[in-house]
């Protein structure tokens, strides 16, 4: 009976209806309702980012809020060795010409 009820309705008629009876019920989403979901559009939950082989991506933002950022003012993940020069040079301190011998070499990608 269940069945024959819930599959003759929207997931969205079945919960209004279970909680107007005082039964706590909510909808189970999948990705593509979720990037539907008109609530959390409208609290721009989405971060719309450019990715460089996947070309325009649709990102999970953060529930929370914080101060004035939002997802504009994210950016993507960098791909594999990408940052390779900055972490090797900025942060571990190699020089210039150590870090062209360990890509040369491969030791490096």
């Amino acid at each position: 009976m269940i069945q024959g009820w819930t599959s003759r309705n929207t997931a969205e008629t079945v919960m209004q209806r279970l909680q107007q009876a005082g039964i706590h019920a909510g909808v189970v989403q999948n990705a593509q309702d979720l990037a539907n979901d008109p609530q959390l559009q409208a609290r721009g939950f989405f971060a719309h980012l450019d990715h460089p082989v996947l070309g325009k991506t649709v990102s999970d933002g953060t529930p929370i809020k914080m101060g004035n950022g939002s997802p504009a003012d994210w950016k993507r993940a960098p791909l594999l060795g990408e940052d390779n020069e900055y972490v090797y040079m900025e942060l571990l301190g190699l020089t210039e010409s150590e870090f062209r011998s360990y890509v040369e070499k491969g030791i490096i990608g």
